[in-house]
């Protein structure tokens, strides 16, 4: 049965467009790490001047790294306070990773206080969510959540030897007529399948978590997923 595996896998990279498909696979991979690394994050101070890139990365991490730690009430209110909404300004007018999902969450239009605690906003938390670096973490299950996606077609082109090749030689008539064709044959080809699926998919995650340690590193990385930029995970009672 192993033999039969490793025969069905190897099929796999028998095929020229196995290697087209991976090389444009890989292209896109390395192009959307690069923009959710380097390339997507931002910040506008109170004064309104909008920062981009390492220098958007340096200014949020030493306001995250300040208020790191139990979100409490106390907080919400310093971080509202040094963070005021001038003429009109909205919560993307002002924004870093600490004041846009504290701003969402507890603040008015105007950017006052709403009247919300921690624990009327979290009522399932146990303990208050704790700040950090969480937007590195968003940025990581978001640009993920495509790249696992596109992985789909990306399989569908790779696996389609191990079913394929029969019919197209005519082996199949000959393999359905063994012994062990409709049963061993068969699943040698699903366990190959599936264990070509796991090994591509685990190495997109992995080669990602790997690429966001090197570009941003894992400062502040213990913070709640709930208390970031993009507001995605926000509703997660976990």
């Amino acid at each position: 049965m192993n033999r039969l595996i490793l025969f069905e896998l190897e099929k796999i990279f028998r095929k020229k467009i196995v290697y087209v498909t991976l090389a444009i696979f890989g292209v896109i991979l390395a192009f959307m790490m690069y923009s959710w690394i380097f390339g997507s994050e931002w910040a506008v101070t109170p004064e309104g001047e909008w920062l981009y890139g390492t220098e958007a990365a340096a200014y949020n991490e030493e306001i995250s790294l300040r208020y790191q730690g139990p979100l409490t009430d106390g907080k919400v209110q310093e971080i509202l306070k040094e963070f005021p909404r001038l003429d009109g300004a909205t919560t993307g007018d002002v924004s870093n990773h600490v004041y846009y999902p504290i701003g969402t969450l507890f603040a008015e239009s105007d950017g006052t206080w709403n009247g919300k605690t921690v624990s009327q906003v979290f009522p399932d938390f146990k303990e208050p969510p704790q700040l950090g670096m969480s937007t590195r973490w968003e940025s990581f299950l978001y640009s993920m959540l495509y790249m696992v996606m596109l992985a789909g077609i990306v399989l569908i082109i790779m696996i389609s030897p191990i079913f394929s090749e029969e019919y197209s030689s005519g082996m199949d008539a000959l393999i359905l007529t063994s012994r062990y064709g409709k049963h061993r044959c068969a699943a040698a080809k699903i366990t190959a399948s599936f264990l070509f699926a796991l090994v591509f998919v685990t190495a997109i995650l992995g080669l990602g978590f790997l690429a966001f340690c090197a570009g941003r590193g894992t400062v502040g990385w213990d913070g709640d997923i709930q208390l970031s930029e993009l507001m995605l995970y926000s509703k997660i009672p976990y």
